[in-house]
């Protein structure tokens, strides 16, 4: 039975083993093995075998036909992306160009923006936790095993495109599906707007998501106080914009000439923290700290996370002294994870403190810090509107910290 799908496979190898392991027959490490094999068979029996390049979905944009300006803007654009992408992570695996090939049809084939346009901006190695990639639906059957991959971030300067995918590309998916028919002039009015608001320039922002939705009224559902809005349903849409260490999100008419800012959904805009209320160096052998203080008793708490994988979490008295000691401990492998995020995604917030509103009280103030001594503070009821890169940390923290 395998020697007969290995001899049906060696001319369509990818669509079939794909097929199969989409519906159960093959798992993805079989899959992936019987796939390797029909396809050295191939590359044997034709004699055009390629030397270190990985097995991708299809053939990379380099080797198909460059008859038309568009595949050589294809080659082109992932040419330069590849080495931007190798500035950005050169104490870390090389993104292979296959996978980025395979991101960037992809992308086209969604969007229609040539590849002599887009730039891998970011990438990292990942595991995800099935086969749908972490991004399955509530009506997909996901293979229940970690698969090895890619986390993979495109721009074409106004625009950015995240993808997961597994190791070869054989799988691939997109986090975020951006509209592909965001009419020119409202992306380029929003992006107007979200300059003026983050006092940043229009080249350092990134429109990361667009839908078409209809808004109930003629303030787009955002009623300032003593304002008449006419009732009358508003075609229009939803835009999210990054800007710096800021989330905007703005709601506009069909033609972007009626923009508003949607300050709820948006993130709060950080500010420095005071060198005076910077928290004291980390011990020799702790990795992360949080620093939790305020709520109705007013009372702090310090959290601990070792090199070793022990969590401590203290009280900590008016006088300086500590009590009520807790320990729990966590593996090796989800210290050397914890870490990888934190190196990833942490140091970007150094120093900054996103506040309380106004007139709030009874919160709690915390405080982060990582072994490199970057620090970033905020407060738990401003959590939901902090950068989602900041939350990815948070959440992994209290996960961490969590008492089983």
């Amino acid at each position: 039975m395998k020697a007969r799908l290995i001899n049906y496979c060696i001319k369509q190898p990818q669509q079939i083993i794909y097929a199969l392991v989409l519906t159960g027959i093959l798992s993805l490490s079989s899959g992936l093995t019987l796939l390797q094999t029909a396809t050295a068979a191939s590359s044997k029996a034709s004699g055009e075998a390629e030397k270190g390049e990985m097995v991708s979905k299809g053939k990379l944009i380099s080797d198909r036909g460059r008859d038309d300006d568009r595949g050589r803007d294809r080659d082109r654009g992932h040419d330069d992306a590849q080495d931007d992408a190798r500035g950005h992570d050169d104490d870390r695996v090389v993104l292979p160009s296959s996978v980025a090939n395979v991101i960037v049809e992809d992308l086209f084939s969604k969007v229609g923006i040539p590849a002599g346009e887009l730039k891998v901006i970011k990438y990292s190695r990942e595991t995800w936790t099935d086969g749908c990639l972490g991004l399955g639906t509530l009506v997909e059957q996901c293979l229940q095993v970690q698969v090895e991959g890619w986390r993979v971030t495109l721009s074409n300067g106004r625009f950015s495109w995240v993808y997961r995918t597994d190791l070869q590309g054989l799988v691939l998916r997109s986090e975020n599906q951006i509209a592909a028919n965001l009419p020119p002039a409202v992306g380029d009015a929003v992006l107007q707007a979200a300059s003026k608001q983050s006092e940043l320039p229009i080249s350092e922002l990134r429109i990361i998501g667009a839908e078409q939705r209809s808004w109930p009224d003629g303030c787009l559902g955002l009623t300032p106080p003593d304002t008449f809005c006419t009732a009358v349903v508003v075609d229009g849409w939803l835009v999210r914009v990054e800007a710096g260490q800021q989330r905007l999100v703005y709601r506009t008419n069909a033609d972007g000439s009626q923009i508003t800012l949607d300050t709820e959904a948006s993130t709060i805009k950080p500010v420095p923290i005071p060198t005076s209320e910077l928290p004291p160096r980390l011990q020799e052998d702790v990795i992360f700290r949080a620093i939790a203080f305020g709520g109705f008793a007013g009372q702090t708490y310090e959290t601990n996370l070792f090199e070793d994988g022990r969590v401590v979490r203290v009280l900590v008295n008016r006088d300086g002294t500590t009590s009520e000691s807790q320990t729990k401990q966590i593996s090796e492998q989800q210290v050397e994870q914890f870490k990888k995020l934190v190196k990833q995604e942490f140091e970007q917030f150094n120093n900054l403190s996103y506040p309380a509103p106004s007139g709030a009280a009874d919160y709690i103030t915390y405080t982060l810090t990582s072994r490199d001594e970057d620090t970033t503070r905020y407060t738990d009821i401003n959590q939901d509107r902090l950068p989602s890169s900041l939350q990815t940390v948070i959440q992994a923290w209290n996960q961490i910290v969590a008492v089983e």
